[in-house]
């Protein structure tokens, strides 16, 4: 309110850029000018917060894919435990057979 009165009482030739803007669009009935919920310091802070989120989600996508990596490294383990127990049961029947052989 302050703004319009200021530039009603001061002498157009006076006019700093931004002020003939609004003067000019005063003068077309246009309210495009004035600001609509949007001051400078809110935008900066949407800004930001989009920032974070943005921050977060990468964070969130790093640790998703990490953990299916740990998932199929746990499956390739559980497969080479199973290999090897296996390998060691068929080693103990050899060695068990083999003193058997060895008693007689």
């Amino acid at each position: 309110m302050y703004f319009i009165i200021h530039i009603q009482n001061k002498p157009q030739n006076d006019f700093t850029g931004p002020e003939s803007y609004v003067w000019n669009r005063m003068q077309e009935g246009s309210l495009d000018w004035f600001p609509k919920n949007k001051a400078i310091r809110l935008l900066e802070q949407l800004q930001q917060e989009e920032e974070v989120q943005n921050q977060m989600k990468k964070a969130v996508d790093t640790t998703h894919e990490r953990a299916q990596e740990l998932a199929e490294m746990v499956v390739k383990l559980s497969n080479w435990s199973t290999k090897v127990s296996v390998s060691l049961e068929e080693l103990e029947k050899r060695m068990d057979s083999s003193r058997g052989k060895d008693s007689v």
